[in-house]
């Protein structure tokens, strides 16, 4: 029978109690156990029994002491083991094996209440520890990000903090006491029970993680990872599981788009290489690179952007390097083939990085078509410009918008030279309406509209010139239209300047005007003519008559007076019937010398009152002018028809001048050419067929046909001449 409860006990070198706990600090341990003394060798080998202490002989300790060290460790307190040993046996091995104390026997009362004291309170102190731990660790346990339960042995769940709800959808109060593979998807169980034997089974070791799928409460299944790791008594475990559902997303869609971009590299049609910035090295190349370069894949993943490249090596270094600097490009380069022929290339370059890599992402555009097209284009434009250069058409090119507003593109050099103004110049003043003469702008802008709709179209219109010159052009346009944009994107069209060719229409229009005008007076003056012929003869009879019947009268006969009337008007009436026939060249030129001054003299008050008040006329007469000899009638009407020529030239006003002088005239021998030499000693020089000096001379300013038909014929009558200014 154990001994009472609070006895205490000597031990000496005949003791054969094998475990003993002493009450010798006055108070109760480990109610419940092993709470008296005198438990021999026999008790322990039916298994070490928990206790607060520990008290092992020799003996005892060398047959049951790593059982009692074993249960030392797993206790989550500080559970003292003292050894009473001989004073034979050393300390030391002892405190090496795991003892926490050792006495030698015998040994008093007072001496084993010390020891017993001093563990005693070292448990004390060992348990306010384990309190204070406990709250540190419950508040880091609820504290950290990551979802946290702490398992039994059994897998219950002992303890969960707040952010497995959000994994599980439970509160910690609700997963408390459920097992911890209730909550993982079934393909997730087999591997994380593995995973928490295996930190079992190697307790020293690091944690043991794996990947789960965590069943949410509203029924969807979260990615986590599952970190495993072991209390100090190696039954409950700590399982840390972080969330790694948008990891996991994030990682399958970047799978997805590695997966879409090697696809893309493979299949695409365009030519595609990656490439190494910092070695050069053709790192990949897809389909389409090895159909154009014509090697194979793996010949082209053996070799270097330099060995298809034709640019200096130095140059293509420093390309690559700035081009990973700056992460992107665009080049124009001329590729070698396998075949040994060169194609010209565009490669646009863009830097990728691919985990702690970057690579050059190229794709490459064969142009050689273009390129080719380009120069002959190019050709072209120079022959074209060449041409323009040579004739007098105006050339130019428009660019379309999608608005058909018209952007100038193009303009041949002869424009700039006729009109003044550069193709930018024009632009700065807002374009080629700034040059339409206002009154046909309306008109050109129709055109322009025209064949901006696709529609060719011709139109003359007036263009006003740097210095303000008005110049007429004739327009011909032709549209470009782009099968692709389905619209009209571009106009070429070439402009004929036709201002002489209007001018001269026009002078043409007025001068046959001027003929149907002269010929209606001409079948006027021939009908006048008839008239007075007709007229003259009944003047003769009246005349014949009149001379008659004076003849036969006294001279004091009062008749006499009548007839001298009759006879006066028949005269004044034959005189201009003389006048009607000579306009209307039924008579002859009747030439006689006469003054020409006293002529002129007389012709001034009519032609003062048929010039009207807007022309200044002044009548200079030169003093000891030669007698001339000249039908006075036809040179009347030759000066009256000049000067009514010089007053339609005139229509705003003006001065009219004529001038009496003495010319002398000189030829040239055989050659069409005189000399004209008044008194004042100024020379003419005057080309014509050969007159005579005795005919007048007259100059007459640019006017109308009508007159000068009348007045050329009646001075070459008189061997004279009439020069026009």
């Amino acid at each position: 029978m154990p001994p009472p409860t609070g006895r205490s006990t000597v031990m000496n070198e005949r003791t054969t109690v094998a475990v003993a706990f002493a009450n010798a600090a006055d108070q109760k341990l480990a109610a419940g156990h092993l709470s008296a003394l005198g438990y021999d060798i026999a008790d322990f080998r039916r298994g070490v029994p928990p206790a607060d202490l520990y008290i092992l002989d020799s003996p005892s300790a060398r047959q049951f002491g790593r059982q009692v060290l074993a249960i030392k460790r797993a206790a989550e307190v500080f559970v003292p083991v003292m050894i009473a040993l001989a004073r034979s046996d050393p300390y030391a091995p002892w405190l090496a094996f795991g003892f926490d104390f050792c006495f030698r026997m015998p040994t008093t009362k007072e001496e084993l209440q010390t020891h017993v004291k001093i563990l005693l309170r070292l448990r004390r102190q060992s348990q306010e520890l384990e309190q204070v731990g406990e709250q540190k660790y419950r508040a880091i346990f609820h504290s950290v990000s990551s979802a946290v339960m702490l398992v039994a042995e059994d897998g219950a769940i002992v303890m969960a903090n707040q952010e497995c709800s959000r994994l599980t959808g439970r509160s910690p109060e609700e997963l408390v006491g459920t097992k911890w593979t209730a909550y993982l998807a079934p393909e997730s169980l087999p591997e994380a029970l593995r995973c928490l034997q295996a930190r079992r089974d190697n307790p020293a070791g690091p944690p043991v993680q794996c990947e789960a799928r965590i069943l949410h409460k509203a029924g969807k299944a979260l990615h986590a990872a599952l970190t495993f790791g072991l209390m100090p008594s190696g039954k409950q475990c700590i399982i840390s599981m972080t969330d790694l559902t948008q990891q996991v997303a994030a990682q399958e869609a970047l799978r997805r788009s590695e997966a879409l971009f090697r696809s893309n590299f493979e299949n695409h049609t365009a030519v595609k290489l990656m490439i190494d910035p910092d070695t050069g090295k053709i790192v990949d190349a897809n389909r389409a690179a090895a159909a154009f370069y014509g090697w194979p894949r793996e010949k082209l993943t053996q070799m270097h952007i330099w060995d298809i490249n034709t640019a200096p090596l130095k140059e293509l270094v420093r390309l690559l390097k700035e081009t990973k600097e700056r992460k992107r490009g665009a080049f124009e380069f001329r590729h070698r083939l396998a075949d040994g022929s060169l194609r010209d290339v565009l490669v646009y370059t863009a830097l990728i990085e691919a985990g702690h890599k970057a690579f050059l992402h190229s794709i490459i555009h064969d142009i050689t078509e273009r390129k080719q097209a380009q120069v002959a284009l190019e050709k072209s434009e120079e022959k074209f410009r060449n041409i323009t250069k040579v004739i007098s058409d105006y050339a130019y090119a428009f660019r379309v918008t999608p608005d058909k507003t018209l952007e100038g593109e193009w303009l041949s050099e002869s424009f700039t030279k006729v009109f003044g103004f550069s193709r930018e110049e024009i632009d700065a003043r807002g374009g080629w309406k700034s040059m339409v003469y206002p009154a046909d702008l309306p008109s050109m802008e129709q055109h322009a509209l025209k064949v901006a709709s696709g529609t060719p179209d011709v139109c003359e219109c007036r263009f006003v010139a740097k210095d303000g010159t008005i110049r007429w052009i004739r327009d011909y346009a032709t549209p470009v239209w782009d099968e692709q944009e389905q619209r009209v994107v571009r106009i070429y069209g070439a402009a004929q300047d036709i201002t002489e060719q209007r001018r001269a229409t026009e002078e043409q229009v007025r001068l046959r005007e001027q003929l149907q005008h002269a010929q209606r007076l001409e079948s006027i003056g021939r009908l006048a003519g008839g008239v007075a012929h007709d007229f003259n003869n009944m003047l003769t009879v009246i005349l014949g008559f009149t001379e008659h019947a004076l003849g036969k009268l006294a001279a004091e006969d009062p008749l006499r007076r009548d007839l001298s009337e009759i006879r006066t008007a028949a005269r004044r009436s034959a005189q201009m019937i003389s006048k009607l026939l000579d306009y209307s060249r039924r008579k002859p030129a009747a030439p006689k010398v006469v003054n020409l001054n006293q002529l002129l003299a007389e012709l001034e008050r009519i032609l003062s009152r048929t010039l009207g008040e807007d022309i200044e006329f002044q009548l200079h007469l030169a003093e000891g002018l030669w007698r001339t000899r000249l039908d006075p009638t036809q040179l009347e009407q030759a000066v009256m028809n000049l000067a009514i020529n010089a007053r339609d030239a005139m229509p705003k006003g003006g001065a009219l001048l004529i001038e009496t002088d003495n010319v002398d005239v000189f030829w040239h021998g055989d050659t069409q050419c005189c000399e004209l030499l008044n008194q004042d000693h100024r020379a003419h020089v005057i080309r014509g067929n050969n007159g005579r000096r005795s005919g007048p001379g007259l100059r007459q300013p640019n006017g109308r046909l009508a007159q000068l038909l009348q007045v050329h014929p009646r001075i070459v009558d008189h061997q004279g001449r009439v020069f026009g200014n």
